[in-house]
């Protein structure tokens, strides 16, 4: 998304003679204070203008019954178009109204959310494809092994997923990124070329693999490297990154309509963004919780000061030293304490707002939308689910806005709400 903001500046040409008025000003308990105003006139030069005021204020003491000037100040305005330093205050006052702190980190956060792009791509991979898939493999009509093969990435997903944390921890964020996309190149290959159905499922399976870490990866990643006061916005670009993956490969599939082998080609265009990833990681920092975990303070620092500026740097210090201290004094939590009453509570309920997503059946509608809308009599079923798919990243474009304003609790009671009333609306 790109905001473009335009402004227009009003400009003037002469300022008239300003003059004094002629007779001295009332006396008031000995005081006497006048105070002269002219305004200069204004031509346009443009389609809006603006007025130029100039004031002049003469302050006279009374000791006679005459008054006499003692003071006398002009305050000059200035040209707010050819002073350098009018120019300069505009520019500060500008800049004041935007916040730039989350620059340097964006970066570093869009290479990551690549990875989550490759989902959402692989999700909707299957999504048109699929008929012709099934008649080139020999499995047409056979809904269950049709069902197989989408479903396959999923439980590489779930196995990926669970042991993507284990590998982060022990060979850092950036290593794991390249070394996930080993999986996912190797699947999307395999895929590719698959002259069966069998060498299709190894291949989803393994693209699953890559992609399950990927899902817990990102947001940790981007959490780590974002300031505490924009980790909620720039968290969103994981579920952007998914969104404009399943608009890629909705659109780029559209071909397929006609093009009965056009998913081959569909496979091989995934593996771009698996090396973006591979060569995006060279550049990108390694997470300074990480770094801090296994006691490289120096880069953890230097990557503080170069995400998050200076005056963040002793503070972000201080957390990472408290974090560490409580993880080497807490012992570990097993699975029975942590469904115990007194850490119940927060695992439940993330947990609950996932499955319970996956119930509203939104995984259905992005693997086979493309077929019911073919059902319904929808002449062009990719380009249909391309406009759901916008619908989607519409969805995760109000949450990088509202996320940091309203909170998370009220975007999350929010979109449930929505999201039942148009269930119901539905049936």
């Amino acid at each position: 998304m790109m905001l473009a903001a335009g402004a227009s500046i009003a400009s003037f040409s002469s300022v008239e003679q300003l003059f004094l008025p002629k007779s001295p000003p009332p006396r008031v308990d000995g005081v006497h204070l006048s105070l002269h105003a002219a305004i200069g006139n204004h031509q346009r030069r443009s389609s809006s203008s603006f007025l130029l005021h100039a004031r002049r204020f003469s302050t006279y003491a009374s000791v006679s019954e005459d008054p006499a000037p003692v003071q006398h100040q002009d305050i000059h305005i200035k040209d707010p178009i050819n002073s350098t330093e009018a120019s300069s205050e505009d520019e500060q006052r500008v800049a004041s109204h935007f916040d730039w702190g989350w620059v340097p980190t964006f970066p570093h956060a869009i290479t990551a959310s690549m990875a989550n792009f490759m989902f959402g791509y692989h999700l909707g991979i299957m999504n048109g494809p699929l008929i012709s898939i099934a008649h080139e493999l020999n499995f047409e009509g056979d809904t269950i092994l049709e069902g197989f093969v989408v479903s396959t990435f999923l439980v590489g997903a779930f196995i990926g997923s669970i042991s993507g944390g284990v590998l982060a921890d022990r060979i850092g964020r950036r290593r794991t990124f390249q070394l996930d996309m080993a999986p996912l190149i190797l699947g999307t290959a395999l895929s590719a070329t698959s002259e069966n159905v069998n060498v299709m499922i190894v291949g989803r399976f393994l693209v699953g693999i890559g992609i399950g870490v990927n899902a817990g990866l990102v947001p940790v990643y981007i959490s780590e490297v974002a300031p505490t006061k924009y980790r909620g916005g720039l968290g969103s670009l994981c579920q952007i990154g998914t969104c404009l993956g399943l608009i890629a490969v909705l659109i780029l599939g559209i071909p397929s309509e006609a093009d009965p082998h056009w998913w081959r080609s569909l496979f091989w265009i995934g593996m771009i963004p698996a090396v973006l990833v591979i060569l995006g990681m060279e550049f990108a920092v390694e997470s300074p919780r990480w770094l801090s975990k296994v006691g490289r303070w120096a880069e953890a620092e230097n990557v503080i000061r170069q995400l998050w500026g200076d005056s963040s740097v002793e503070s972000a210090l201080e957390e990472l030293r408290s974090a560490a201290k409580l993880a080497e004094s807490a012992a570990e939590i097993s699975w029975s304490e942590l469904m115990s009453k007194r850490y119940y509570k927060a695992p439940v309920i993330g947990s609950a707002l996932f499955a319970l997503q996956q119930f509203a059946g939104i995984n259905g509608v992005l693997y086979f939308s493309s077929l019911t809308f073919r059902d319904a009599g929808v002449s062009n079923g990719m380009l249909a689910s391309a406009f759901v798919a916008v619908a989607n990243l519409l969805g995760a474009l109000s949450a990088l806005y509202f996320m940091d304003r309203q909170g998370r609790r009220n975007c999350l009671m929010g979109s449930y709400t929505g999201m039942v009333l148009l269930l119901i609306s539905l049936i």
